[in-house]
């Protein structure tokens, strides 16, 4: 697919306007199928943007790829600024946060927790998003070391494992150590936060 350079008063044929022109914009399609469906036989370096992912993508001559791997983009998000309900040896839904998603093949999916300790240093919480309820299947688990001084703030990062294709409504979980029970603190100056984070194709973990 060349570049022309036009002569004023040069005719403009069908062809010309298809591959000079058509060919040569990013066109915008609401998923793949569409895309598809429009585009029978790309060219290699055509870009799109499909919608529903939120992705630019350049056909490399066999398949299209994400412009940029390792694209990233956040789902949901949970900002807290109130403190958690006391937490124990029990694992307890923590009442706000819930997202409902259905993961897609080919995407990986993490969760992202942040948090400041409350008034026990002997406290390590686990962090857990789960499948509906405290006994739902485990998507994700974070755990925090014993000794965690009160007062500073911690942030992990795990994978989800779920299966694509298959709706799930995500809901986060505490359990505190059985040497005693704590508050997760969240205020305006610091506040507690959740992230469900989609990663396309390939490149660092978020």
């Amino acid at each position: 697919m060349p570049f022309k350079v036009w002569a004023v008063g040069e005719e403009v044929l069908a062809a010309d306007f298809n591959d000079y022109i058509q060919e040569q914009v990013v066109a915008t399609f609401p998923n793949a199928a569409a895309r598809d469906a429009a585009i029978i036989a790309p060219t290699t370096g055509q870009m799109v943007y499909i919608i529903d992912i939120a992705q630019v993508q350049l056909y490399d001559g066999a398949a299209w790829q994400p412009l940029q791997r390792g694209q990233m983009r956040v789902l949901y998000e949970n900002i807290r600024t109130t403190n958690s309900p006391a937490i124990g040896a029990t694992e307890t839904v923590v009442a706000g946060p819930s997202f409902t998603f259905t993961p897609r093949a080919g995407v990986q999916y993490y969760c992202r927790f942040g948090y400041r300790i409350g008034v026990s240093a002997s406290l390590f919480p686990v962090v857990r998003l789960r499948a509906g309820s405290a006994a739902g299947a485990l998507l994700a688990m974070l755990t925090f070391v014993a000794g965690n001084a009160a007062g500073v703030y911690f942030e992990g990062l795990a994978p989800i494992a779920a299966t694509p294709g298959n709706a799930v409504t995500a809901v986060l979980t505490l359990t505190g150590s059985s040497a005693g029970t704590s508050t997760i603190f969240c205020d305006a100056s610091q506040p507690g936060l959740l992230q469900i984070i989609e990663r396309v194709g390939f490149g660092p973990t978020p």
